[in-house]
């Protein structure tokens, strides 16, 4: 295998986190990603089914897998299942992550320098944080107006020293716009080039409580990932914002029907609310989502409701 085969960047500005991914040769294929979320993503590509002795036979690639950003629309010739030893690098790989992911809310870079030694990892990263460019301004006075080939900003690598410590650089210096650039040899060390970056910048991993999907989150308090939301007629907004436009529509569905009951059947509008607060105690998922638009629908309260002799 040839060295520096892919190229992974991933860069913080503004707090706004991307990713690249681009093959280092003639004709080579690049695409942008998520680094928040291309690892749940990875997980959601991949079927797991508990019925061989053998793990690896228990995986299997899903229609669709080579949509995702590390196959770079590319599909593995012949069979798909992750037990076929074409496949061993990638069922090694998405066999840990999944432990990690599910099973491990926070890794340490501890944790992670273990995993390196034994899944033989081979990338090699760089490190850069954006500063001023000192000869923009310097440019500017030159040719004033035309500063275009000065750029304002700069990355300048990091410079290591003997006493140097990643994990306490990161801890102070976390928010400053900086710049990860992995190379990586195989899709291994794609994948986990991602979860490096996110172990060292203390990212941990939850399920959103909307679409379900795992999400690297800096804080637990952080519910809803920036994926587009599944639900019918919102997909166009992240999962969080759909929450907020579905709630208030159901929210208005809700005071309509409180008000009809309230004026022309007094005695089912409390039974009615309670039935619409115990749906909406269960969370803001897709399906309890669509329950609550269910029980809200104009066939469901006048054939609930709204019938005379009920």
């Amino acid at each position: 295998m040839r060295k520096h085969k892919c190229l992974v960047t991933i860069a913080n500005e503004g707090n706004i986190v991307r990713g690249n991914l681009r093959e280092l040769r003639s004709n080579g294929k690049q695409t942008d990603f998520d680094p928040l979320t291309v690892l749940g993503d990875l997980l959601n590509a991949v079927t797991y089914t508990a019925t061989s002795s053998h793990p690896q036979d228990n995986y299997s690639l899903k229609e669709g897998y080579s949509q995702h950003p590390f196959f770079l629309g590319r599909k593995y010739r012949g069979d798909t299942n992750l037990g076929d030893y074409r496949h061993r690098p990638l069922f090694v790989a998405v066999n840990e992550l999944n432990e990690v992911i599910s099973n491990n809310i926070h890794f340490s870079m501890s944790e992670f320098e273990i995993l390196k030694q034994f899944l033989s990892l081979n990338f090699v990263y760089q490190i850069e944080f954006r500063e001023a460019n000192p000869f923009f301004e310097l440019g500017y006075a030159i040719n004033p107006g035309n500063n275009k080939a000065v750029q304002e900003y700069q990355y300048v690598p990091v410079q290591y020293t003997y006493n140097y410590d990643m994990e306490l650089m990161f801890g102070d210096n976390s928010d400053t716009p900086h710049r990860f650039t992995y190379n990586c040899f195989e899709i291994k060390d794609v994948i986990f080039s991602v979860l490096h970056y996110l172990t060292l910048l203390d990212y941990k991993f939850r399920k959103c409580e909307h679409c379900g999907n795992y999400f690297a989150t800096k804080t637990l308090k952080t519910i809803y990932c920036n994926r587009n939301s599944p639900y019918t007629g919102y997909e166009h907004l992240p999962c969080g914002e759909a929450v907020d436009h579905i709630m208030t529509s159901l929210m208005k569905r809700r005071h309509s029907i409180k008000t009809y009951l309230y004026n022309n059947y007094s005695d089912r509008a409390s039974d009615f609310l309670y039935e619409f607060s115990e749906q909406k105690r269960l969370g803001r998922s897709v399906s309890n989502l669509e329950m609550l638009e269910h029980i809200t629908s104009k066939e469901y309260v006048k054939q609930k409701w709204y019938k005379q002799g009920n």
